[in-house]
């Protein structure tokens, strides 16, 4: 491989304050020259991909690395149901989270199944009434965007089959017109303000072994 060469351009070498080049020289995916054009012509190999930036300022590729800390640490408490790559699993995995009690006051709270990966079938309240009763339990989509709730949940909200759906939301429901348990978008509102909130004392033991997790964890 011959490389790219990358120059008229602007690159913030970041090692001295103000130090910036014109150009640079790139072989097998890294950077291995910054410099000025000129001093460049005794060593590029023959043939090298050549790009005139025109002026353009080059920076890295820059990572959001930013985490919702107090989320991620409460979640640890939570069900997680990520990996489960059915409803069976799913269900199996809650089946064993409810043995470790309630994850917030008498709630049972979970995140992260993906409908994606269950093919053409969503889960109901049905489903989670088989293994949680009379118990609250919520458990958000991976991307937040939808919550399945069971029986017990519906009627702490006062949800049933006259309850018309939000602008902005949906609540699903089935061929009967009854609630299935899904709440779509906006309509999770409706919802969201009945799940417990963590207290200050909860919230901070929560920090404390998100922090222990993440310090575990190599850089």
């Amino acid at each position: 491989m011959t490389g790219l060469f990358l120059y008229n351009g602007c690159f913030h070498s970041m090692e001295e304050p103000g130090e910036v080049y014109n150009s640079c020289y790139i072989k097998d995916g890294h950077i291995k020259v910054l410099g000025d054009k000129e001093n460049f012509d005794k060593f590029l190999p023959v043939g090298i991909d050549k790009i005139d930036l025109e002026g353009a300022v080059v920076t890295p590729g820059l990572v959001d690395g930013h985490a919702h800390f107090l989320h991620y640490s409460l979640s640890l408490q939570e069900i997680e149901l990520s990996h489960c790559l059915s409803i069976k699993e799913a269900m199996d995995t809650i089946r064993k989270g409810l043995a470790n009690g309630p994850s917030r006051d008498s709630w049972y709270i979970g995140r992260g199944w993906n409908k994606n990966n269950w093919g053409d079938c969503w889960p109901t309240r049905f489903d989670l009434d088989q293994i949680t009763g009379n118990k609250p339990a919520a458990f958000f989509s991976q991307d937040f965007h939808c919550l399945w709730v069971n029986t017990a949940v519906l009627n702490i909200a006062g949800i049933d089959s006259s309850t018309l759906s939000p602008p902005g939301g949906e609540i699903m429901k089935d061929s009967k017109g009854q609630p299935t348990g899904i709440f779509k978008e906006d309509a999770i509102s409706l919802i969201r303000e009945y799940i417990p909130v963590p207290d200050l004392d909860e919230a901070t033991l929560a920090i404390i072994k998100g922090m222990y997790v993440y310090q575990s964890i190599p850089v």
